[in-house]
């Protein structure tokens, strides 16, 4: 069981001055050397490390620098207080979910990776029934899945949420690389009574959406569903600051004045680099504030339990995170009740492990509800390749074509000789392959741009 939270201090006002003058004095800082500071390597540091209460390391210590952190807050426990209270507003609810592929499921189970799952319950079949049982019973305005199988979308979830209200849309497919092919990506759905699709885009690891909300006057939204790199390394660090840069970057260029959020599963805690930068710099003109930091979520299980729980892991790596110029946090959700914590997970002891005919991911949905504030205008940002794609990188990308230039096989007169033939679809194989490694749409673009230019 978890312990009792430990007593708080009360926050000082000059504490919170010192910090809110640090913050502005570290908003002015260029873009390369944000995506440096968000992606700093440190292997602790990935949500595995908690206080004796469950929460952590230094949760305590970042609630008190919450955007919120004076606001009380609603916290449901459990899907029927959830659903209660949006049978009670008007105002956006939001839910964030890894509903676990059925390709990695089947995957990982020869493996041992779900051993404590009985056969008929790892099912598709069996899942997906409960899945929907969860998400009706839910019924959030947004919600944002990750790790949907791509055929599992078509013939499955899309039909049957339409049947139940929403509408949807799913990241565009990453281009296969050799004989790998990614299965899954994210999908997000709304619903079609309160929001209205505008437009959407692709990232690596990313999906964006821009919605009109009907009830506020055509509000504009934007939901950026994230599936962040999973790999634990400075390589990974790194992709998963540029993956969330990039979509932060399309939500200030195709939604300058929108509300903005971001939510997904982001493979890295809230202890780590990427999650210490959001609230303390301005990201393109964001100011971020994390759901599950407000001091009400303290003894919910985003915060004192984990997001992801299979047998001898948990892990605190999904993350809803809001633009408080845009949006205020009303409420938060806590998926388990206090008796199915109990009964699902604390009598499990370190037998605990989902999916199972209780959760039919190993995963937990996350969310929040929120009131959508009055949109103020936003100064206007570059075009989408110059914010995403920074300075440094592209003299990285430029170096590296520039490479492949000097090898590229001379041009020959007449027929060429097998030898020649060869050496030329060796280097067009070398130069695939590299562009197939670029890191979004992005860098595709400005390649493209270069090699073009280079011609």
């Amino acid at each position: 069981n978890i312990s009792p939270a430990p007593s708080t201090t009360p926050v000082n006002p000059s504490e919170i001055a010192s910090v809110n003058k640090a913050r502005t004095m570290k908003n002015a800082v260029s873009e390369e050397e944000l995506l440096k500071l968000a992606a700093t390597w440190d292997v602790a540091k990935v949500g595995r490390h908690r206080e004796e209460d469950g929460t952590v390391l230094g949760w305590h210590s970042w609630k008190k620098m919450h955007s919120q952190s004076d606001d009380e807050i609603m916290i449901c426990h459990g899907r029927e207080e959830w659903r209660s209270r949006i049978n009670q507003t008007q105002d956006l609810s939001v839910v964030s979910w890894n509903i676990l592929s059925d390709t990695w499921f089947q995957r990982g189970k020869p493996e041992g990776e779900y051993d404590q799952t009985p056969v008929e319950q790892g099912e598709w079949s069996f899942r997906l029934r409960l899945l929907l049982e969860w998400i009706v019973q839910m019924n959030p305005d947004v919600l944002a899945l990750q790790e949907v199988d791509y055929h599992k979308f078509k013939v499955d979830l899309l039909p049957e949420l339409n049947k139940r209200g929403y509408d949807g849309s799913m990241q565009k497919p990453k281009k296969k690389i050799g004989k790998y092919e990614q299965p899954c990506g994210v999908a997000t759905f709304w619903k079609r009574e309160k929001l209205q699709f505008v437009k959407e885009t692709s990232f690596s690891r990313t999906h964006c959406v821009v919605l009109d909300c009907h009830s506020r006057n055509n509000t504009q939204l934007c939901i950026n569903n994230v599936h962040l790199e999973a790999s634990q390394n400075e390589l990974g660090s790194d992709r998963r600051a540029r993956q969330l840069n990039s979509a932060l970057a399309y939500a200030a260029a195709e939604a300058p004045n929108g509300a903005v959020l971001v939510c997904g599963d982001c493979n890295t805690g809230a202890d780590s680099q990427l999650f210490h930068v959001l609230p303390e710099y301005q990201w393109h003109g964001h100011s971020l504030s994390s759901v599950y930091e407000h001091p009400d979520t303290h003894k919910t299980s985003p915060v004192s339990l984990a997001t992801f729980l299979v047998t001898g892991h948990y892990f605190v790596i999904d993350h809803m995170i809001y633009d408080q110029e845009t949006l205020r946090l009303k409420c938060a959700f806590d998926a388990f009740s206090h008796d199915e914590r109990e009964e699902y997970v604390h009598s499990k002891g370190d037998q605990c492990g989902f999916p199972s005919a209780f959760c039919p991911s190993d995963h937990i949905p996350i969310g929040a509800i929120f009131e959508l504030l009055p949109q103020q205008p936003r100064p206007k940002c570059a075009e989408l390749v110059e914010l995403v794609v920074s300075e440094e990188r592209k003299v990285e990308l430029l170096v590296q074509w520039e490479i492949f230039q000097s090898q590229r096989p001379p041009h020959t007169k007449g027929k060429p000789t097998p030898e020649q033939i060869a050496e030329k679809q060796v280097y067009a194989a070398a130069v695939k392959a590299w562009k197939d490694i670029l890191q979004d749409e992005a860098e595709e673009a400005f390649v493209k741009q270069l090699v073009k230019s280079k011609k």
